[in-house]
């Protein structure tokens, strides 16, 4: 077909433009049946002034630009397919995706007059979403239990790391522990499981934990909020020998500077007084020494409550006394 008689038909002046309702009809008798889309963007190309000028679509009509249309598939079919980018750009940032999921792209080039069929789809696994920051299930002297949860779309595997804030004995600090800071983030964990024991950390320092998310390519999400905690005292670490005595209660998020927390403490009778456990749980501790909570504050939010207990029933006999009951003390 001729451009100059198909465009002819709608010049009936010679004036060499045509309106712009006539464009569809020309692209038609050109033996182009354009999308609405593809009709929008010839427009886009042609328009001179609110009219179609015949320099201007010959131009673009013969020219070697070229249009991009990129189609997106899901493959387990839970979303439609659509094209998600249209443009002459060589490159393009697709978004809105799930994560987590595997999608297909496949491209398709369109001139003025032609188009090509879409290319073999490449088949692309989105990353994880970003999990919750580890919630603290139990701090030892030298280890922390962490329990790991998965952001939106799931995942196959979890990375847990670790970097070493400060220590808390007030002391000058050790080559053990300026090393650890000087380390920065280490890892201390890579799989599935979702419970997670964190060991071979220095006692009474604070440290924070951050987990990621991998799919099944190995692709890793963005790092959730840092978790922060402090280990124990190594004499107060929990072990089997002294299980009745030393407990942690990991308070995260629901405990905040300035909260009032209630203890229950026991009490001996000694010479006609009331006095608080031993440290020993034998006798001879000063008021305090014993019973009392140990309460060690969460930079962001929460603290971690240990309180070192006596053993003994009612009535029964210590070195620090008779025992004589139960009281709640408060601490903040």
């Amino acid at each position: 077909v001729s451009l100059d008689a198909a465009f002819g038909r709608y010049d009936a002046r010679s004036t060499g433009r045509i309106s712009g309702g006539d464009l569809l009809n020309l692209l038609q008798d050109l033996g182009v049946h354009p999308s609405e889309e593809r009709l929008r963007e010839a427009w886009r190309a042609v328009e001179d002034g609110g009219s179609v000028s015949f320099k201007k679509f010959e131009r673009w009509w013969t020219g070697r630009g070229v249009t991009y249309v990129v189609k997106r598939s899901c493959d387990d079919g839970s979303e439609e397919d659509a094209v998600c980018y249209r443009g002459d750009r060589t490159s393009a940032d697709v978004g809105g995706l799930t994560p987590n999921k595997r999608y297909t792209f496949s491209l398709r080039v369109v001139t003025a007059n032609s188009f090509s069929v879409f290319s073999a789809p490449v088949a692309v696994l989105t990353s994880p979403s970003p999990p919750p920051a580890p919630a603290l299930v139990s701090v030892n002297d030298k280890s922390v239990l962490l329990k790991l949860s998965p952001g939106k779309g799931g995942t196959a595997t979890y990375t847990v790391t670790r970097r070493l804030m400060k220590c808390l004995s007030g002391k000058k600090e050790t080559v053990s522990v300026r090393k650890a800071k000087e380390a920065g983030w280490v890892q201390v964990f890579r799989g599935s499981d979702s419970l997670v024991n964190a060991v071979g950390l220095l006692p009474n320092c604070i440290y924070q934990f951050r987990a990621t998310c991998q799919n099944l390519e190995g692709v890793s999400s963005p790092p959730s909020d840092v978790t922060n905690g402090a280990t124990l005292e190594s004499k107060f670490s929990v072990r089997a020998a002294n299980a009745p005595e030393v407990f942690t209660v990991e308070c995260t998020g629901d405990v905040v500077t300035g909260d009032l927390v209630l203890f229950t403490e026991r009490v001996y009778v000694k010479d006609g007084k009331a006095v608080a456990a031993p440290k020993d749980g034998l006798g001879g501790g000063k008021r305090g020494s014993g019973g009392t909570p140990r309460v060690t504050p969460r930079s962001g939010g929460g603290a971690s409550l240990t309180s070192v207990d006596s053993r003994g029933g009612f009535g029964s006999s210590s070195r620090s006394g008779l025992f004589g009951g139960e009281r709640t003390v408060a601490g903040l």
